[in-house]
């Protein structure tokens, strides 16, 4: 029900992941009575927007669902009432909000289906016991390496079952290489699945009510596994084959469905093999990284976290989109370990055509462990626009080509 103000009550959940964003600049804090559940790097952000904040807590250990978390909840609940929405813009805190609709009897996704959502066995049970194409896979908790390996064949991909960005996967290609890897991974938390060669896509959007409200279909040019591991450039390209994309667009629809996802934005990738046939491989219930909800903001006005939260309180709207200009996106990430000096990072906004957007570090920028842990790009950001695919994705690839980033160790 409304708080007593007479405005529906949304507790929003911030606890973790490297997400620092300001959601008054998305969400209106004054048709809502907004109270926050965060963790103290989360209290410094929305210290600066306190006064449009009808309440907030503070727990100094988020990963304590029980002992912190609920409770913390329990007294805002106690002063303010019960929420009628809990809202998290983080992936990692999906789970967290989760448990708290459970507890409190508050509607939306519960735990249960929140693991479909985070989990990539479960997930892709969901996903491929509904008839849309997933990679072999299995647990690797309980199972022998060398039969897993026989069931799925080389080259394998052994992955995080709830991880994120690509961190801590391996890529397998025989038994050594399999004997190697295993010690390195904690098998309970871990998956199996076969490495699926081809090129790889990404549909972003919104969901409900069965359909697709909004949704680009976008091409890597570099991979997230490369960024992660080889520290080199992440960068997509909004597709304009309109048979591509009709085609991807009916296939993520299909994997949301099978999942059961409703009332949210979506991250969802997928490769296309040699045989142009799409092999689903794993969704967030979340907007995607690196600067995808910059670019839908910028050029379709489309405001992903806005949405998100319109849809969370029960608000459908249409969204009237344009089909141009194309998009598209680069990020660089950290060149070597923290702490370092920024030496040089070279402007191309003025020389790269289609490039309309750039944010890079300034010289003599000092970056150290938790800087970092939140800017995940910190070696530059860019955004483009133009007329096609084609044109855009060359326009990326020039900026990698030309960009100039160096640092230089820091003693501290």
């Amino acid at each position: 029900m409304p708080s007593s103000t007479g405005r529906p009550h949304l507790l929003i959940v911030m606890l973790n992941g490297s997400s620092t964003i300001r959601l008054d600049q998305h969400i209106d804090h004054d048709r809502c009575a907004v109270t926050y559940v965060v963790d103290r790097t989360r209290a410094e952000t929305i210290a600066e927007y306190r006064e449009h904040i009808r309440d907030a807590a503070v727990v100094t250990d988020p990963a304590d669902i029980d002992g912190q978390v609920l409770p913390a909840v329990a007294e805002l609940f106690r002063r303010n009432g019960t929420a009628d929405v809990v809202f998290t813009p983080s992936e990692y805190d999906l789970l967290g909000a989760a448990r708290i609709r459970d507890r409190f009897g508050i509607a939306g996704m519960s735990q249960a289906h929140t693991l479909d959502l985070r989990d990539k066995v479960l997930m892709k049970e969901r996903v491929g016991g509904a008839g849309v194409a997933v990679p072999r896979f299995g647990a690797c908790a309980g199972a022998l390496p060398h039969e897993l390996a026989a069931r799925i064949g080389y080259p394998l991909v052994l992955k995080p079952r709830r991880g994120m960005g690509s961190r801590g996967i391996h890529i397998v290609h025989d038994d050594a290489e399999l004997r190697r890897a295993w010690p390195q991974i904690d098998p309970d938390d871990y998956e199996a699945e076969e490495f699926v060669s081809g090129t790889i896509y990404h549909v972003d959007g919104l969901v409900s009510d069965g359909r697709l409200l909004f949704s680009r279909v976008s091409r890597y040019l570099t991979t997230c596994l490369a960024a992660q591991h080889q520290r080199i450039p992440l960068g997509s390209v909004v597709i304009d084959n309109a048979a591509l994309r009709d085609r991807l667009n009916s296939f993520a629809l299909r994997a949301l469905l099978a999942l059961s996802l409703d009332a949210s934005p979506f991250h969802l990738e997928l490769i296309l093999r040699a045989d142009r046939e799409p092999v689903f491989l794993e969704v967030g219930a979340r907007p995607g990284g690196g600067q995808i909800r910059f670019v839908f903001d910028d050029l379709y006005g489309v405001d992903l976290f806005r949405e998100w939260a319109n849809l969370a309180l029960g608000v459908r709207r249409e969204l009237p989109v344009p089909d141009e200009p194309v998009g598209g996106w680069l990020t660089v990430p950290a060149p070597s370990a923290p702490p370092y000096r920024v030496v040089e990072a070279r402007s191309l906004i003025d020389s790269v055509r289609y490039l309309y957007y750039e944010a890079l570090p300034h010289t003599g920028d000092v970056y150290d462990s938790r800087r970092l842990s939140l800017d995940r790009w910190p070696g530059g950001r860019f955004r483009f626009a133009g007329p096609t695919t084609e044109v855009v994705a060359a326009a990326i690839e020039d900026t990698m080509r030309r960009y100039r980033f160096t640092v230089a160790a820091h003693d501290s």
